[in-house]
């Protein structure tokens, strides 16, 4: 008892001793801890400002790229070749027309890298940010290609706050666009032509005219088979799955990250939403509207919608399309319609398009797309930017502006468009007749070709186009030409006279009342009549000339072989033979079949480095 006794007051020493033992032992790892967290947090800070930086050299870098458009500088390329064509160039300076291409490109490119420092920080995730700080345009020349190499620097930024210094990257990146030295038919590249003289002969030499790039076609989609599971009971979804429903009729329906296969229709009277999914429908697909995201789908009767319907990255396969009701917003798709794809009103970009018959009952606009229809188009106008189309039958704007802009347009029947045309930087070919009403044709630094009769009853305003009519031409109140070539195998009527400056235009006849007005043209007709004609520098080619009032400085020569009822010293008549050496037209080569025509090798810009 007494050595228990003894024992006492041990057992709190020993106890009282762990606590503190343990309690600086937790401390010490705490700390320790605490100090991993806090590197840690910095560490992973320093690599988000770093992917910040990186974040912002790739978006710089995919905006300052978005300046070269390949598809507008072939436009213009093609263009100043045709001027020099026109211009009788032999052999054309292909550097002058690369080193014009590229200096037009220089301000465009530094404009933009201006635009983009000026826009200051662009937030990402949580506080981080990222900006341009600087981008230099440099231009330099290796092996006869220009270069153009864009130095800029990008700041990758952690704001300062209550918690935190601020911290920031920079990282230098160079991307580099190249415009190659123009390469000739033959392989050779091109060669300074010195001092170009004009080849003798006739006074007439009209270029050819180029053809119309043929539009893409949509890739062919395989239909999916017939999953082997049902798919799960769901009045509002189907998602993630592989299975096979006999059919679908509800309000709202969305499918998303799934492969379904529905024996007969998918039926809504609300919303359908179809997102990154496989589908076979084998009879209808009937939505009152319906988004379509990154999806495959076949259908083996006919898609019909009455209100909007976007469709966006997907391919479509149908028998039918029908959104006459509303609005169809389609980009980055590809579409393939059997029989008839109809809309209401039409927004397609970026798309690659085949149907048998095209319509809209009001305005379509198409950007960056190709369209192929095999037999009639019909919309209430109709805007093409940088697209190409192709109609195996006729072209019908109804009241609309038929619009074409850097685009490749061939119709094999008729045009009408009953509210004018604007073209600008196109090629246009139109097998049959092309009628206009209303507003006037315009047109700019464009190659069109009609097969039949031109009708403008509001008046025709062209500027450095090529167009050859092989018909009658036919316009009304005003008529302009400003460096132009036109060619009329028919008769061309001025019901108000016209005005031609720096042109060349040809016709089987000419009748124009009121003024006919020349300044620095050339005008070769079989027989040319007018109230009023005024020449100023020009030269005019008539088998048969009478006009009633003619008016002309001494620059100017009128050359006739049968008949006139002026004579003066500079009107000439020529024997037939003389006056077919004279006034007889003389057809160039088009640029592609020329073994002097040049062709440049586009090639995308590229982000050659970065350093960190």
């Amino acid at each position: 008892m007494n050595d228990q006794s003894n024992e006492k007051g041990y057992a709190l020493i020993i106890v009282l001793f762990a606590i503190v033992f343990i309690t600086v032992i937790t401390a010490v790892f705490l700390r320790g801890a605490l100090s991993n967290a806090i590197q840690e947090k910095t560490l992973d800070e320093n690599n988000l400002v770093v992917v910040s930086a990186e974040s912002g050299t790739e978006y710089y870098s995919w905006e300052l790229k978005q300046v070269y458009d390949k598809d507008l500088l072939e436009v213009k390329f093609t263009k100043l070749v045709n001027d020099a064509i026109a211009a009788k160039e032999s052999p054309i300076d292909y550097d002058r027309i690369q080193r014009k291409i590229a200096s037009d490109f220089k301000p465009e490119l530094t404009k933009r890298a201006d635009s983009l420092i000026g826009e200051g920080a662009t937030d990402l995730f949580s506080d981080y940010k990222h900006k341009l700080v600087a981008a230099n345009v440099e231009q330099t020349e290796l092996n006869g290609d220009i270069w153009f190499t864009v130095k800029g620097t990008v700041e990758g930024e952690l704001p300062k706050n209550d918690q935190q210094q601020r911290k920031k990257k920079e990282l230098e990146f160079e991307l580099i666009f190249v415009f190659p030295k123009v390469q000739l038919a033959d392989g050779s590249t091109s060669v300074d032509p010195g001092g170009v003289t004009s080849p003798g002969g006739s006074l007439v030499m009209m270029p050819a005219l180029k053809e119309p790039k043929k539009p893409a076609s949509p890739v062919a989609i395989v239909a999916i088979s017939k999953q082997s599971t049902n798919c799960a009971s769901s009045s509002t979804k189907i998602d993630n799955q592989k299975c096979n429903t006999l059919g679908i009729s509800e309000a709202i329906y969305a499918i998303s990250k799934s492969n379904v296969f529905i024996d007969n229709t998918l039926n809504s009277w609300g919303n359908v939403s179809l997102e990154n999914s496989i589908l076979n429908i084998g009879k209808n697909f009937t939505p009152a509207e319906s988004k379509i995201e990154d999806t495959e789908l076949v259908v083996g009767g006919k898609i019909e919608a009455y209100r909007a319907v976007v469709i966006n990255k997907s391919k479509i396969h149908a028998n039918e399309y029908n959104n006459s009701g509303g609005t169809g917003l389609i980009t980055n798709s590809q579409m393939n319609i059997t029989t008839s794809l109809v809309f209401q009103t039409a927004n397609i970009e970026n798309s690659i398009i085949s149907t048998n018959i095209y319509k809209a009952n009001n305005q379509a606009d198409f950007n960056k797309t190709d369209l192929k229809v095999l037999t009639n188009y019909n919309s209430g106008g109709a805007s093409f930017k940088n697209s190409n189309l192709e109609v195996g039958g006729y072209l019908d704007t109804g009241g609309g502006l038929f619009y074409v802009e850097g685009s490749n347009v061939k119709i094999v029947g008729n045009a009408q468009t009953n509210n004018g045309s604007t073209i600008k930087n196109s090629v246009l070919n139109i097998g049959g007749y092309f009628l206009h009403t209303s507003k006037p044709l315009d047109a700019e630094n464009s190659d069109i070709f009609v097969g039949g009769k031109l009708t403008a009853t509001n008046g025709t305003n062209l500027e450095q186009v090529n167009m050859n009519v092989l018909g009658d031409y036919v316009s009304s109140t005003a008529f302009k030409l400003a460096k132009t070539n036109l060619n009329i195998a028919g008769n061309l009527s001025l019901s108000n006279g016209g005005t031609v400056n720096n042109s060349l235009m040809v016709a089987g006849r000419i009748t124009a009342s009121t003024p006919l007005v020349l300044n620095g043209s050339v005008v070769s007709a079989g027989y040319l009549q007018s109230d009023i004609m005024t020449l100023n520098n020009s030269k005019v080619c008539a088998k048969d000339l009478n006009v009633r009032s003619l008016m002309m400085d001494d620059d100017s020569k009128i050359y006739y072989s049968n008949t006139s009822n002026h004579t003066k010293n500079n009107i000439i008549k020529l024997s037939s033979v003389d006056f077919e050496k004279t006034c007889g037209m003389n057809s160039s080569t088009t640029p592609e079949d020329s073994k002097q025509s040049g062709k440049i090798e586009w090639k995308s810009p590229v982000l050659d480095k970065v350093t960190y």
